[in-house]
C-alpha cells in the first residue's frame, strides 16, 4: 500500500508540476509575440506634412512625391517586419527583407529622379527621401557586414555552400550602400 501511496503523490506533485510549466511556457508565448509586434510597428517613422503651395501644378507634383514617399516607407516597413520576425540572417537564401530594403531605397532615389525633371516646392521632399535613404542604407550596411562576416565563419567551419549564400546576400545589397564612408 505503501508504494501505490508514493506513485499517487509523485504522481499529483507531477501533474502539478506540468500545469506550472505549461502555464510558465504560454506566458513566455504570450510576451515574445507582444515584443515581436511592438518591434514590427515600432520603426514606422510619421511622415511630416509638408506645407502646400496654392499652384495647381506644384500641387500635382508635391502629391507624386508623397506617393512615392509613401511606397517607399511602406517597403521599408515589410522590410522591418521581415527583419525582425522572419529572416534573422537565415543562411538558406530567404533574403525577404534585403529585397524591401532595396525596393524603399529605388522608391526614396525616384523623387531625385523625378526632382530634376519638375519643379516640386521646396518644402522638404529632398530632405525627406535623403533621410530615409541614410536610414535604410545603414540597415542594409549592418546586413553587409554580417553577411560577410557569417560567410568568414561558414567558411572556418568548411560550409562552403552557407558560405556562398552569405557572399551572394552581401553582393545583392552591395551597390546600394555606401561602403566607402565605414
Amino acid at each position: 500500500m505503501q508504494s501505490s501511496d508514493i506513485k499517487k503523490r509523485v504522481s499529483t506533485l507531477f501533474k502539478r508540476e506540468h500545469r506550472k510549466l505549461i502555464l510558465v511556457a504560454a506566458i513566455i508565448i504570450i510576451c515574445a509575440t507582444i515584443v515581436t509586434i511592438y518591434l514590427a510597428t515600432s520603426g514606422k517613422e510619421p511622415t511630416p506634412e509638408p506645407k502646400q503651395e496654392m499652384t495647381s501644378k506644384t500641387n500635382a507634383n508635391d502629391s507624386i512625391c508623397k506617393a512615392i514617399i509613401r511606397e517607399g516607407d511602406n517597403y521599408k516597413s515589410q522590410g522591418n517586419i521581415f527583419r525582425y520576425t522572419i529572416d534573422p540572417l537565415r543562411q538558406n537564401n530567404d533574403s525577404v527583407f534585403e529585397d524591401f530594403y532595396i525596393n524603399a531605397i529605388k522608391k526614396y532615389r525616384e523623387v531625385n529622379l523625378y526632382k530634376d525633371s519638375v519643379f516640386i516646392s521646396k518644402e522638404g521632399y529632398m530632405d525627406l527621401a535623403e533621410n530615409q535613404i541614410k536610414q535604410v542604407e545603414i540597415i542594409l550596411d549592418s546586413a553587409y557586414h554580417m553577411f560577410i562576416g557569417k560567410a568568414d565563419t561558414m567558411k572556418e567551419y568548411n560550409e562552403i555552400e552557407a558560405a556562398k549564400v552569405f557572399e551572394n546576400r552581401a553582393k545583392k545589397i552591395e551597390p546600394y550602400i555606401n561602403i566607402d564612408n565605414k
